[in-house]
């Protein structure tokens, strides 16, 4: 499923295009700041197989670690985070568990709504 959407889609330009401002756009996240108190939801992929494919040079473990960390710190971003968790998912959560992005999606809208009030 996964390939398939890929195929017919600009998906590999995307790629490219992304690759070509990494540097700069790192140094964007760099020196964001805070979100302060804007509702955030961080949907972090845990299932047991987090990325097909993953470079046999690449301990599976240790990266999965380091990405759980990474994850938990952007709950830093604002006074207003939660992180959800996506246990049967991979990288690809659209695929594996679209109804934890819905939840994220739902969570963020109640919160802006209650602030309205």
């Amino acid at each position: 499923m996964l390939r398939a959407g890929w195929l017919p889609t600009q998906y590999f330009t995307t790629i490219a295009d992304e690759t070509v401002v990494l540097t700069e756009t790192l140094q964007h996240v760099r020196t964001s700041g805070t979100l302060g108190d804007l509702p955030l939801v961080v949907l972090t992929a845990n299932g047991p197989t987090w990325w097909p494919d993953l470079p046999a040079k690449i301990d599976p473990a240790q990266f999965k670690a380091r990405w759980l960390g990474l994850q938990q710190q952007l709950t830093t971003l604002s006074t207003m985070s939660t992180q959800l968790f996506a246990d049967k998912s991979s990288h690809f959560m659209q695929f594996d568990q679209p109804d934890v992005i819905v939840d994220g999606i739902r969570r963020v809208v109640e919160i802006a709504r209650q602030r309205k009030e």
